[in-house]
């Protein structure tokens, strides 16, 4: 299978193979639902509240999963679908990323003004987002992908001195059930904690932006790139949200170019916490906040989450 797949990849020409979307649920009458059907809500159905450009809504027939029972199956279902997509899929796109916090449910046989919105556990999917920031993170190092980025640094001690030759923050032992146990940093009832923000570390990283006779002075080898356009954003942080900016640049910049987030071939997002990355993300995708909030009149599309931070992030870098 995983030859056809490649096989099929390569006669599209395509560069990384089969490009999948995540499922956002089964057929309530597919062996999955038979087979789980204790975890699944059969009586219910995922969709979308009425809004101005459906104002009936949306119903797409197909049975939300349980969120006591997902996790009381240490979320067995949507691992297996991870890993399955992944088997085959050299690029995998997460749409409907916002259902990972909340799903609108709807009666079985009702309308959908009949629905309500069900939340998941958010501090375990903000656990699982550090996670896999840890995980590809140790991966890069363990690649040598940073290996020509990094300078090892000799820190004198009592005992002589010790060369740090690699980052410490990725940690390769760490666990779903360690990160989700943690406690809240600085509120009591709040999200961030010592596992899904950055650790207080010591680094540093240039880039060097020149012209064409700045250039002509380095390494005919080294790495550079053309920097075709940029945009600011600043926010007041007691009505637009903390570390929000992002939300507010990018459209702008895309607008102006008539980019949709798909266009963009790797991501790279500050991981201040966790949860702010969702949160800027959830931003990007709604039509109704780039619209009044940002004033772009734009539909950016989904975003694409299999090319954020590939080699890790701030969670697990910084």
């Amino acid at each position: 299978m995983d030859l056809a797949d490649r096989v099929v990849g390569s006669a599209l020409g395509l560069a990384l193979g089969l490009y999948l979307d995540l499922a956002v649920s089964v057929d309530r009458a597919g062996s999955d639902a038979w087979a789980w059907q204790d975890v699944y809500a059969l009586d219910a159905s995922v969709g979308a509240p009425p809004d101005d450009f459906n104002l009936k809504g949306q119903d797409w027939g197909l049975p939300p999963l349980r969120p006591d029972r997902l996790r009381g199956t240490r979320y067995e279902l949507y691992v297996a679908a991870l890993r399955e997509a992944m088997t085959h899929a050299g690029a995998l796109r997460i749409d409907h990323v916002m259902g990972l916090m909340r799903l609108f449910w709807i009666p079985r046989g009702a309308s959908a003004a009949s629905g309500a919105y069900v939340h998941y556990e958010l501090e375990e999917m903000l656990a699982i987002l550090a996670l896999e920031s840890h995980r590809k993170a140790v991966a890069a190092m363990e690649a040598c992908h940073f290996k020509a980025e990094t300078v090892p640094v000799e820190v004198p001690g009592k005992k002589g001195a010790t060369v740090v030759e690699k980052d410490e923050g990725p940690r390769k032992d760490t666990t779903l059930e360690a990160l989700a146990a943690l406690k809240p940093s600085f509120e009591k009832n709040g999200t961030v904690t010592a596992g899904n923000a950055p650790g207080i570390t010591d680094g540093a990283a240039a880039v060097w932006v020149a012209n064409e006779a700045g250039l002509a002075r380095l390494p005919a080898g080294a790495p550079r790139a053309r920097l075709v356009d940029y945009e600011l954003a600043a926010v007041d942080i007691f009505h637009e949200g903390l570390l929000m900016a992002p939300a507010y640049a990018i459209p702008r910049l895309l607008a102006r170019h008539g980019l949709a987030l798909d266009a963009i071939d790797l991501w790279e997002i500050h991981e201040a916490v966790a949860a702010q990355v969702l949160c800027n993300v959830a931003a990007l995708e709604s039509e109704d906040f780039l619209r009044e909030q940002v004033r772009v009149d734009a539909r950016l599309g989904r975003f694409p989450w299999e090319r954020f931070n590939p080699n890790g992030g701030s969670i697990s870098i910084e």
